[in-house]
């Protein structure tokens, strides 16, 4: 076998190793962007379900007071049907709404503006009977509404 038969085969066996191992590394790595992709991705919850005003206390993200902000319930086409402010315990109530799905947004600066959806399941009742806990989010997918009563709630007026 000559010397120039020998090296065209070893460069052979060479070029297909190393494609093979290139394969190997794109399928990895295209593995890994995609499962980072994923784990960067929100999670969408089921809403809160409230019978009755939707009521409770605004918070930033370290469970610090957020008076006097202004909180908008918005239906699915994006209309403010119910607006209102928090007060100076941080404390809010909106007027009751109809049945229905609706968006929790704020306009205070520094915090994204959508919060959480909420599901109103009852416009009966004329009071809030379960406040709940708003935390309004620094960055996208943080922050929200959780049905556990905030700490210190005070229903003065609610």
């Amino acid at each position: 076998m000559s010397t120039r038969h020998t090296n065209d085969r070893d460069r052979g066996i060479w070029v297909s190793r190393t494609m093979a191992s290139l394969q190997v590394v794109l399928v990895l790595t295209a593995l890994s962007w995609s499962v980072g992709l994923r784990a960067n991705t929100c999670v969408a919850f089921p809403p809160p379900q409230i019978s009755g005003p939707l009521c409770g206390r605004v918070m930033d993200p370290s469970g610090a007071a957020v008076p006097d902000i202004e909180l908008r319930m918005l239906d699915p086409a994006g209309s403010v049907v119910a607006r209102t402010r928090a007060d100076s315990q941080e404390d809010f109530r909106f007027p009751p709404v109809a049945k229905g799905r609706y968006r929790l947004t704020t306009t205070a600066e520094g915090f994204q503006n959508y919060i959480g959806a909420i599901e109103i399941t009852s416009d009966k009742k004329k009071t809030c009977r379960r406040p709940v806990s708003v935390v309004l989010a620094l960055t996208s997918c943080s922050g929200g509404i959780s049905k556990d009563k905030p700490p210190h709630y005070h229903a003065s007026g609610l």
